[in-house]
């Protein structure tokens, strides 16, 4: 067995519930309400991401350029996806966790993380989903210039 595929093992027996990755290694758990995805990084199977989507577009239609907006501004430096990242895949936007290192994970803190991801996700999912907090403030601000004392730069 892999790294990944130990500690996945190991979090199934902690839990009591069967966990099984597909082809494509990916598997699904349900975490607090919230279905989020496993997956190796890559063919040795050391380290793993957490991934779930936080906004998906109705069919036919595109994510609002309001949404995809608000998730630029929430991945910027990964403040507030506590480093993690939100891409855009298919007609949804991800968050994906910052790597994980499958070797000598335990249980208890593989379903923690588990449990801080799924959270995260939902507040992500939430602000995603809100309208905008009122209208855009206008900077009035004067342009700079020599008249008006300012120094143009």
């Amino acid at each position: 067995m892999t790294p990944y595929e130990n500690a996945v093992a190991r979090l199934a027996s902690e839990l009591g519930i069967g966990i099984s990755t597909g082809d494509d290694h990916v598997c699904e758990i349900a975490v607090d309400g919230r279905v989020v995805m496993l997956r190796p990084l890559d063919e040795t199977e050391t380290s793993f991401t957490i991934f779930a989507p936080v906004a998906t577009a109705h069919e036919g239609a595109a994510l609002p350029a309001e949404t995809l907006g608000k998730a630029l501004a929430m991945d910027l430096f990964g403040a507030d996806t506590l480093g993690g990242h939100i891409g855009l895949f298919a007609d949804s936007l991800i968050l994906s966790a910052p790597a994980i290192d499958a070797e000598g994970l335990d249980a208890e803190t593989f379903a923690e993380r588990l449990l801080v991801f799924s959270r995260l996700a939902g507040d992500i999912e939430q602000k995603l989903a809100s309208p905008a907090d009122g209208p855009e403030e206008v900077d009035e601000t004067p342009e700079p210039t020599r008249e008006n004392g300012f120094i143009a730069v």
